[in-house]
Parts: structure tokens; C-alpha cells; sequence
């Protein structure tokens, strides 16, 4: 019984030292070298780029859009769009597959920043079929669309990959005044919508608000393995390099809209890499996993400029007939 009482006398000493020995330590959360991140994506020539600052790792603060600050794409410069979400936006009318797009951003009070990427060739894809099938077991629905659709390979004995996008549109007409005549007029409308689908291609991975899913990196992958809903699907080249790959896709039926419409934009090896990054930072949860360096490829800075070139196939959903039809 003593020596319990030792003990937990010795215990009290103890705390009461840590807590006479505690002190205050101050660290001054602008103390450290500022520097400019980069968003920028070109699609098709479409220019979108944030520019923003880095900030301590204690700092409260949300994200610092840098502003007014000199943008250059090959010369041309970008000027800035309040409207827009991406503070820098133009339209490269003149550039095409193959050509080399340098970036280069200016702001007072921060390194001057540079990057290259080169235009990726365009995509030969199509939409080769469709149908709507009755199934019970396909999530919540009792019916969804099947589509398939192939990628013609153009380059050989090089990485591709191709991010994938689905969505259905809608035309109406718009009614609004026009104040050059003082009078209300229509417009013809389209109106676009990201859909959910899905894939059993073991060729793919999955890009599901914000990151990349590996799940589909396996042997087989079926419906009922995960019902993860993408918003995107990036496929390799890797099993068909130089040939011709048919996938087939999955998303509910809906008669509402007028269109479904397949996105295919070709992608370089480093913007992969960088998609890649991403995710693996978003997906690197707990303090005891191994950091993850987020790649880059602006020499000064953060971020990355990316580049993407897209084209566009539709089919009408009226025209889809059911399965065995």
C-alpha cells in the first residue's frame, strides 16, 4: 500500500513540473518565402487559369487570388475575366495538335513563373451502339442505358490516356430583353449536365469528386465490387497501344433531356501524372502516412498547366430502343 502511495505522489510531482515548465511559443505565420500557384487547364484552345499565392501551414486563411498580374501564353497575353471563376481566360484561336504552348506569369512582389506543355494529338472516337436494358439489380433503377464506344489508336509506342465524360443536354428556348430594340426575343438554349456512370473495364480508373479511385485497377471489376458514382474515367493506352479498344458504359435512362453526349479529351503522360498526384494527396488520409508530393511542372512556382484536346460525340435518346427490340 505504500508504494502506491509513492507512486501516486511521484505522479502529482510530475505534472505539477510539466505544467510549471509550460511555455508559450509564438510563430510568425508570415514568415516564409511567398510564392504563386498555378491552375491552368486549355482545352481546345479555351484558356481557363487561376492564380492564387501559397501560405503557411499554420495560416487560417483560405485561398489568395493573386491579381493583376501579367499572363502570357506564346506572347498573347490573357487578360482577366471577373464573370469567371478562373480570374484569366482567352481563346488560342490559331493552335492545333502538336504545337508547344509556353506559359509565362509576372505579379509584383513574387518570382516570375514559366511552363511548357505540348498540344496533345485529337482523339478518333465514336459511339458505336446503345440500348436501354431492363435490370433489377442496377443500383436503385430498373432500367439503364448500355453504351459502347470505341477509341481508334494513332500514336504507337507512345503513353496515352484519355479522360472520359458523359452528360445529357437539353434545348429550349429562352426568353430575354434585348436592349437594343426594347423588345423581349427567344434564343435557342442548350443546357448541359454531368451524369453518373459506370464501367466495367479493367482498364480504367475512376475520378470521383476530386480524386482517383484505383478500385477499377484489377482483374475484373463488376457493378456489384462498389457502387462508386464517377464523374470521369481515365483510360490507358497500355492494353491497346497502336489498336483499336471498345468499352461500354452505364448510366440511368432519362427521357427528359434530348442528348447524350460523350467528351473524349486526350491527355499528356504529365498531366496524368499530375491528375495521379492529386489524388493520391486527397486519398492519403492519417497522420502516419508518408507525404505526398503533389508534381508540378511550373519552374518558380506550384500548380500545373494543363492541356487537353476534346471532341464530341451525341445520340439522341429518343432514338435508343430497349434491349432485344
Amino acid at each position: 500500500m505504500r508504494n502506491i502511495f509513492q507512486q501516486i505522489l511521484l505522479l502529482f510531482i510530475l505534472i505539477g513540473l510539466f505544467f510549471s515548465c509550460e511555455k508559450t511559443i509564438s510563430y510568425d505565420t508570415s514568415n516564409f518565402e511567398k510564392k504563386m500557384a498555378v491552375d491552368a487547364l486549355v482545352e481546345n484552345g479555351h484558356v481557363k487559369l487561376f492564380l492564387s499565392q501559397n501560405r503557411s501551414t499554420l495560416s487560417k486563411d483560405t485561398v489568395i487570388a493573386v491579381e493583376n498580374a501579367e499572363v502570357y501564353i506564346n506572347n498573347i497575353k490573357i487578360g482577366e475575366n471577373e464573370k469567371d471563376n478562373h480570374q484569366y481566360t482567352h481563346v488560342l484561336a490559331e493552335v492545333k495538335p502538336g504545337d508547344v504552348l509556353n506559359l509565362s506569369v509576372y505579379s509584383d512582389g513574387f518570382q516570375s513563373l514559366a511552363a511548357q506543355a505540348i498540344m496533345p494529338q485529337r482523339p478518333i472516337f465514336k459511339i458505336v451502339s446503345s440500348k436501354i436494358v431492363h435490370a433489377k439489380d442496377f443500383l436503385w433503377y430498373d432500367e439503364y442505358v448500355e453504351f459502347t464506344i470505341q477509341i481508334d489508336e494513332n500514336e504507337i509506342n507512345t503513353p496515352d490516356y484519355y479522360i472520359i465524360e458523359l452528360a445529357k443536354t437539353k434545348f429550349a428556348n429562352d426568353e430575354y430583353y434585348d436592349t437594343s430594340t426594347g423588345l423581349w426575343d427567344t434564343t435557342l438554349k442548350k443546357s448541359r449536365f454531368d451524369v453518373v456512370f459506370n464501367t466495367k473495364d479493367n482498364v480504367a480508373e475512376l475520378i470521383s469528386h476530386g480524386g482517383l479511385d484505383f478500385r477499377l485497377n484489377k482483374t475484373e471489376f463488376t457493378l456489384e465490387d462498389d457502387a462508386v458514382f464517377p464523374k470521369a474515367i481515365i483510360i490507358s493506352d497500355k492494353t491497346f497501344d497502336g489498336k483499336t479498344k471498345k468499352i461500354t458504359f452505364m448510366t440511368d435512362y432519362d427521357f427528359h433531356y434530348d442528348f447524350f453526349e460523350f467528351r473524349v479529351s486526350a491527355i499528356n503522360q504529365g498531366y496524368y501524372e499530375f491528375i495521379q498526384s492529386v489524388a493520391a494527396y486527397n486519398f492519403n488520409s492519417g497522420m502516419f502516412n508518408e507525404p505526398i508530393r503533389i508534381k508540378s511542372n511550373i519552374n518558380g512556382g506550384f500548380g500545373y498547366f494543363g492541356i487537353k484536346t476534346t471532341v464530341t460525340d451525341s445520340i439522341k435518346i429518343s432514338d435508343i430502343k430497349y434491349e432485344n427490340n
